[in-house]
């Protein structure tokens, strides 16, 4: 019974490594965020544009590494989110666009143009939100501004002949005011039938699975062994 218990241990302790080990190289990320920066200064850019290399510079919520952050056959999902002044410089900017481009060095993987706009306010909702936000507007609590959230891609599958190694964000209006921009990266985990938490519940199915089938292999052998005639 002894040597079974910690056979029994041992084939548990495996597949919980095993696991983990499946669970870190092949199980990717779920959301990755990072800031951007549009680039306003630059005397050769005629337009706001900020580049971010994925290689180097993109942190997941999980982990933090210099390799691919994107796995190949998994499709993503790419939101830009913007927070901007309420102020009539940008209300009055009408619609502008922003363009996305993923790129594998300087070659084009693929691109997208999508229109944005400021949500309209009339002046009389704009002086009811003044009287109800004035306190905390002017001790600095609050800012006037709004937030914008943009779907710039959509069930991009990532490839492992061409991997995504840059991603360029370009703003068609040279006028609109930013306070701050984020770029949210999302796996979808549709293309591998998975999530967090059916991967969960699968794997502890399948170690004990493992361990049931390790234990009944284990009752056989003794079995058949203590029922085998001893010839002297």
């Amino acid at each position: 019974m002894i040597i079974l218990l910690v056979v029994a241990c041992f084939l548990l302790c495996t597949s919980v490594c095993t696991y983990g080990i499946f669970y870190y190289l092949y199980v990717p990320p779920q959301q990755f965020e990072h800031p951007v920066y549009f680039d306003y200064a630059s005397e050769n850019l005629d337009l706001p544009v900020s580049q971010i290399d994925l290689l180097h510079s993109m942190h997941s919520k999980k982990k933090s590494s210099s390799k691919r952050v994107l796995r190949s056959g998994v499709q993503y999902s790419f939101t830009l989110e913007l927070i901007v002044p309420d102020s009539p410089r940008n209300r009055n900017a009408g619609v502008w666009m922003i363009e996305t481009s993923l790129l594998n060095g300087k070659k084009m993987i693929t691109t997208s143009k999508i229109p944005t706009i400021l949500t309209y306010r009339s002046k009389g909702i704009r002086s009811v939100r003044s009287v109800l936000y004035g306190i905390p507007i002017v001790t600095g609590l609050m800012k006037e501004s709004q937030h914008i959230s943009v779907d710039l891609l959509s069930n991009f599958q990532e490839k492992k002949k061409m991997p995504t190694t840059d991603i360029t964000l370009k703003i068609s209006n040279k006028k609109i005011d930013i306070y701050s921009a984020k770029l949210i990266v999302e796996a979808n985990f549709k293309g591998l039938r998975i999530s967090f938490s059916d991967v969960v519940s699968e794997n502890i199915e399948d170690k004990f699975d493992i361990f049931i089938i390790g234990d009944k292999t284990l009752f056989k052998f003794y079995r058949d062994k203590l029922d085998r005639p001893s010839f002297q």
